[in-house]
């Protein structure tokens, strides 16, 4: 569940949720399990190379493809 950066807009494959949630949560007892992180990146930042290295090393063991554009 999403508990801080309601200012920013959702990530791929993480929750997002209104900013009472939270609050809601803990009213019923429940608590914190683990912590998880989104990171923003673009291609000027990340290494393509080492991206492309990658996906080659996948499509080499399993036989799918992934695709990056720029």
């Amino acid at each position: 569940m999403l508990i801080e950066g309601f200012d920013s807009s959702p990530m791929v494959m993480m929750t997002y949720n209104p900013s009472y949630y939270p609050v809601l949560m803990d009213q019923v007892g429940l608590r914190k399990a683990k912590d998880l992180y989104a990171y923003l990146s673009s291609t000027s930042t990340v290494e393509s190379k080492k991206i492309e290295r990658v996906a080659d090393r996948a499509l080499a063991l399993t036989g799918f493809a992934c695709v990056l554009s720029t």
